[in-house]
């Protein structure tokens, strides 16, 4: 699947192919008509070819290319934006991880271990720690962001954030 980043850069490089390529035809088309009217009877205020006035085509193909330009420069800004906020995030969670204490790290480890998601009971298993303190150490781990916990039928599944 194609990145918004990626999408954006199509699309900028779209708009400078098109935006140029409308030029050109545009002075092509403008040159023609001067060369075709230079013995054309009617007078210069009221024939279109000596006016010099651009075809209607050509407006709506510069705010068609102007469009796409600014959704390819939204997504390219948006998706920077995302990437940012993402990396925030990850040092923060990665921050708040390194200031575990012994027995949140160890529960936290144990939840890694098991791809982000286990039952509480198995935690319990698994770390040797009693019922109460696994349930304590989840009220921590549940306050700081990093974990939650989740109601399944008669057991808890924890899952990491």
């Amino acid at each position: 699947m194609l990145s918004q980043k990626t999408i954006g850069i199509a699309l900028i490089g779209i708009t400078v192919v098109l935006f140029f390529t409308t030029f050109s035809l545009t002075q092509t088309i403008l040159k023609i008509n001067e060369e075709l009217h230079k013995t054309c009877p009617i007078p210069p205020e009221l024939c279109p070819a000596k006016r010099g006035v651009w075809p209607v085509e050509t407006i709506v193909s510069f705010f068609v290319t102007a469009s796409l330009g600014g959704l390819g420069s939204f997504l390219l800004i948006k998706a920077e934006r995302i990437k940012r906020i993402g990396f925030r995030k990850r040092r923060k969670f990665k921050d708040i991880v390194e200031l575990l204490g012994k027995d949140e790290k160890k529960i936290y480890d144990e939840i890694v271990a098991s791809d982000g998601f286990i039952f509480q009971s198995d935690l319990v298993k698994k770390t040797g720690f009693s019922k109460v303190k696994v349930s304590r150490v989840l009220d921590k781990l549940e306050v700081k962001g990093i974990a939650e916990r989740r109601r399944r039928g008669m057991a808890n599944i924890v899952i990491l954030r």
